[in-house]
């Protein structure tokens, strides 16, 4: 009797239990029911809540017809350089290094401006077909009357001089008058114009100072080359405050469309603070910055890198990295490949030439690939196509908080070029002529 008792108190639990998780599944379906009839009011059709889009979020590139080459600018491909005064391995020495590393055109020199004009490097670079790429440092001098008349000094002496040369004027520092530091770059630029006008002049940044780059921007008339500098440890202890390509994008973004752009770039395998060498992950994070510069960064047309061992030259500091990459095998074969990608340019352009159908740009907003169809951001559309809002059509999709539109109508149109190329796509201009593509 107690056993027949205890199955039916046993048996209605279960019951009760199916009855209530029953009930909970009836009201979470009827949730999604009208989830689903509120989202089929807003012009969607049941399809989409039921059966969600594959959304693909793709890389796009556009074409600049306005663009123009700048001085001493490749229509196509990156220049190589390298800054190697510092390097205790190959000691300076071009042709050591190239051995070495492969082939480069551009080498950089810190020129302290009390220094006098280093004729040696610039005739050694010169009958070997590189370029120099000299980064003015001022010194010891703190006026700026003392600084113009040692700054003429030097355009004097590279006005002798007719193969290309770069020149970096002392990048802005946090807390400077901004008015101030204009003034004196174009002062400069204005010397060098009139002494040495085959000088092509780079106003440079650190990646650390990307927010200040366009309050001390001199202007387009006075700069033809945009650089950042940017420092990257693989010390847990040290490392670089967030993504090196996210903080190079914020000067990229803001010049894309104005310059063609320099990235001078260390990558660090050891530190002052543990002094542990890491190079293999300096070698991976090597190829993934170099790689991704050569294939997605079409208007950075120069890549430095800056090869010395800071722990060396600086003893006692403990803020210090080793930069070096000519005196590891795992760096060195990275490296190399890298020197050898079929985008690198072997000699600095001498002569002018047309910059035909336009520039390529990488858009900062991106595009989506739903079921075969290309749908392009609003703001892609409105801020780099510069295509009117009036003129968006077709039925829209909202992704992480943008909205993006198909772009089947403007091809139709026969106004625009989509080609596609697995994760990215180009959209050019009618009758223009897609250049230097780099990796798409």
């Amino acid at each position: 009797m107690k056993h027949k008792i205890l199955r039916r108190v046993v048996g209605i639990a279960i019951l009760l239990a199916f009855a209530q998780s029953t009930a909970d599944i009836a009201r979470e379906n009827w949730r999604l029911h009208q989830a689903a009839v509120e989202y089929a009011q807003r012009d969607q059709p049941y399809s989409e809540v039921f059966s969600a889009p594959r959304y693909e979020e793709i890389s796009l590139f556009y074409v600049d017809t306005s663009v123009e080459l700048s001085l001493f600018e490749p229509p196509h491909g990156v220049y190589l350089g390298a800054y190697i005064l510092s390097d205790g391995v190959v000691n300076g020495d071009i042709t050591r290094f190239e051995q070495m590393m492969g082939r480069h055109s551009i080498y950089k020199y810190h020129l302290d401006i009390t220094g006098g004009f280093p004729d040696e490097f610039v005739f050694d670079s010169a009958v070997r077909g590189r370029a120099p790429f000299f980064v003015l440092e001022r010194g010891e001098v703190r006026d700026d009357e003392e600084f113009m008349e040692l700054a003429e000094e030097l355009a004097r002496e590279f006005g002798y001089y007719f193969s290309p040369v770069f020149v970096q004027p002392p990048k802005p520092e946090r807390g400077e008058d901004a008015a101030a530091y204009i003034a004196r770059f174009v002062r400069v630029r204005e010397l060098f114009r009139r002494h040495a006008p085959h000088v092509a002049f780079v106003y440079a940044v650190d990646a650390a100072d990307a927010e200040i780059a366009e309050d001390f921007y001199p202007g387009d008339e006075h700069v033809d080359w945009v650089g950042v500098r940017a420092m990257a440890s693989m010390s847990p202890e040290r490392p670089f405050e967030g993504d090196m390509l996210a903080a190079i994008d914020e000067v990229y973004f803001a010049f894309q469309e104005r310059k063609p752009m320099f990235v001078s770039l260390g990558i660090s395998r050891q530190s002052c603070h543990d002094f542990i060498h890491r190079p293999r992950l300096a070698a991976a994070e090597l190829e993934r910055v170099y790689s991704a510069l050569l294939a997605d960064y079409p208007r950075i047309k120069g890549i430095i890198y800056m090869n010395f061992n800071e722990i060396s030259l600086n003893r006692g500091q403990n803020i210090r990295d080793n930069y070096l990459i000519t005196d590891d095998d795992v760096l060195r074969s990275v490296y190399r490949e890298l020197a050898s990608h079929p985008s690198v340019v072997n000699a600095v352009a001498v002569t002018g030439e047309d910059l035909s159908g336009g520039g390529l740009m990488r858009s900062r907003h991106g595009a989506l690939r739903v079921g075969g169809v290309y749908y392009v951001s609003e703001q892609a559309l409105l801020d780099e196509l510069r295509i009117s809002r009036n003129r968006l059509r077709g039925r829209s999709r909202a992704r992480n908080g943008a909205r993006f539109y198909p772009f089947a109508p403007f091809v139709q149109s026969n106004e625009w070029v989509l080609q596609a190329h697995g994760s990215h796509i180009t959209i050019v201009p009618t009758g223009a002529v897609t250049v230097g593509t780099g990796g798409v």
